[in-house]
């Protein structure tokens, strides 16, 4: 198999193509033919984030030489109403409607608006987690 420098950027959420292409000659080996980054889509832009925020479950990760810790996304994410949000956070909306939750939080979280309905009733989009 030949080394791949080159791939399709894919949504967060959907998985579907954004339309970039990803180079990168150093850092990976190779890529697949699409790879997820924290890009979303414009679809899903206007369908999700334009009402909520996307929380997404992250572990802290060190990186660099210095062993500062970074959130690294594990692929479960939802999609929570402002509404909802800023009752829950008591905090504004972020301006990039995007944050990182600990996995102990997004299971709670999750927990609740499967228990509460609100996943059926479109208060949240839930996404399970995926590889990649």
């Amino acid at each position: 198999m030949d080394k791949s420098y080159v791939t399709m950027e894919a949504c967060f959420i959907c998985g579907e193509d954004t339309g970039s292409l990803l180079i990168d000659r150093r850092l990976k080996d190779s890529f697949e033919k699409h790879t997820r980054t924290l890009t979303v889509c414009d679809k899903c832009e206007k369908n999700y984030l334009s009402k909520g925020v996307l929380l997404m479950e992250a572990v802290q990760k060190p990186y660099g030489y210095t062993g500062k810790k970074k959130p690294e996304p594990t692929g479960s994410f939802l999609v929570m109403r402002e509404e909802v949000f800023s009752k829950m956070f008591d905090k504004e909306i972020p301006e990039q409607r995007r944050v990182f939750i600990e996995p102990d939080m997004f299971k709670k979280i999750r927990q609740w608006s499967e228990g509460n309905g609100s996943a059926k009733d479109d208060n949240t989009k839930l996404g399970k987690k995926r590889k990649g």
